[in-house]
């Protein structure tokens, strides 16, 4: 706005500078003149504001003088300057309000060309810093403390709780916050703000009846009054043209729930005890969620989940997740009661379902209750290539001290699971074992050196060997 303000010639040597010709460092450095007002220069808003009125009132035919008496009335430049003040407001027992200026304070308005928003942000931060300067050094336990503010754009800053702000507003909105809560600003009218006193000039005529000393004229009032014009709400108006808001980002993922895998998870873990360890625990979490009577409520740390009970319950639903991806069609048919087909990998093994869908081997104690088969006599099948399977032989390889395959197969059988080719299955886990490779690697041999000269070379008998004859017998 102050580059639309020329300066005249006879006057622009008041405006001089030195600076290095045609803005090259490496030249001379030459005296400038400016043309125009610039920012930071103590008579520039004066002089903006001195325009600003002349522009009306050379209108004031075409457009009225209501529109000019507006301008003059409202219309200023204070983008030099911020301030805020603070007054005590008391009510005695009779009903009388007396209003008292505490502290007051205006300071020269960030460099770099802020917009007016921002300013006014600043203007409240420093409202909001006076109000901990007198509510820590008074020591009055306050019934109420109010913020008001001009500027609608800074209470949709405050207000809002849905959108996220560059750094800038994003660090002055936090600082208002920690301090105040949104329901403790208000919006005032301009005429009723006496912190803009503080940004313009002012004779010292009107010093003693000034709003800066003596308050706004609405803190008189009532408390009722008062009261029924602070409840407003300040929604954020077309955010997209703000250019202090973040814009949203939305990320849209498209999932096939029939056809999502949930076992391809499974192979980002290499150790079963942690696999069904860490899936307990956020299996406990999601029920934390859902459930409402669960006692555990949200994101919380716990050790419920390293219950016995629960761990095995998290390995029956990762062995179903398995089991009903590889065969599908053998639980379908079971269900129905219908037979297997005949191209079905378990055929010789005459599965069964258990209580839980589990498939497991089949035998002659089909008869028997549920609490008379054991894991020995009816273990659960485990799919070939499955990457579960692989997960539970190094468990058992681990829980024999990596003894050999004859070992590890007796405790992947005795803790009821039955792997399809698991021979071959533990056959290449323990050849793939870092442990057993170095304790089953074969000795290290030294290599012998090569004859000395002494005996490949042709000579004399007794040349190079001597024999005692005369020694003791």
């Amino acid at each position: 706005m102050l580059h639309c303000f020329y300066v005249k010639k006879e006057d622009r040597d008041l405006l001089r500078f030195l600076w290095h010709e045609d803005n090259d460092l490496d030249k001379e450095i030459i005296e400038y003149r400016m043309k125009v007002h610039t920012f930071g220069n103590s008579p520039s808003p004066a002089i903006a504001t001195y325009g600003l009125r002349k522009a009306a009132d050379s209108v004031k035919q075409d457009y009225g003088e209501d529109v000019c008496e507006f301008v003059h009335n409202n219309f200023y430049v204070d983008d030099d300057a911020i301030a805020a003040a603070a007054f005590l407001r008391t009510v005695s027992q009779g009903g009388d309000v007396e209003v008292s200026f505490v502290l007051g304070k205006a300071k020269p308005a960030p460099t770099g060309g802020h917009t007016v928003p921002r300013l006014e942000l600043c203007a409240a931060v420093l409202a909001t810093q006076i109000k901990d300067t007198v509510v820590s050094s008074l020591g009055i336990n306050f019934d109420k403390v109010k913020m008001y503010t001009d500027s609608r754009i800074v209470l949709v800053y405050i207000f809002n709780s849905t959108r996220r702000f560059y750094v800038f507003v994003a660090n002055r909105v936090q600082r208002i916050r920690n301090s105040t809560e949104p329901k403790q600003w208000t919006y005032v009218n301009t005429n009723d703000n006496p912190a803009d006193e503080g940004t313009r000039s002012i004779t010292t005529l009107r010093m003693q009846k000034c709003m800066w000393l003596n308050g706004p004229k609405f803190l008189q009032e009532s408390p009722g009054e008062i009261n029924a014009t602070a409840k407003e709400s300040f929604p954020l108006v077309n955010p997209v043209s703000d250019k202090d808001v973040r814009p949203e980002v939305t990320k849209t993922s498209v999932t096939d729930g029939g056809n999502f895998d949930v076992t391809t998870l499974f192979e980002r873990h290499s150790e079963w005890d942690s696999f069904v360890q860490g899936l307990s625990y956020l299996i406990h979490l999601a029920r934390s969620f859902k459930k409402s009577e669960n006692p555990c409520k949200g994101w919380h740390k716990c050790s419920k989940h390293k219950k016995a009970n629960f761990k095995r319950e998290t390995e029956l639903f990762i062995l179903l997740s398995v089991q009903r991806k590889h065969f599908a069609k053998e639980i379908e048919c079971l269900q129905s009661h219908r037979k297997l087909p005949k191209d079905s990998s378990i055929l010789s093994l005459t599965p069964v379902l258990d209580s839980h869908g589990l498939l497991r081997v089949g035998g002659r104690l089909n008869k028997a209750n549920e609490s008379q088969l054991s894991t020995d006599c009816n273990p659960i099948i485990i799919p070939k290539g499955c990457y579960v399977g692989l997960l539970i032989v190094r468990n058992c390889h681990q829980k024999v001290q990596h003894q050999g395959r004859h070992l590890t197969e007796g405790v992947v059988r005795s803790s009821g699971y039955w792997i399809i080719g698991g021979k071959r299955l533990i056959a290449s886990c323990i050849h793939a074992c870092v442990t057993c490779r170095k304790m089953r690697g074969s000795l290290g041999t030294q290599k012998m050196a090569d004859l000395s000269v002494s005996r490949i070379t042709p000579s004399a008998p007794f040349s190079y060997v001597g024999v005692d004859v005369f020694g003791p017998w």
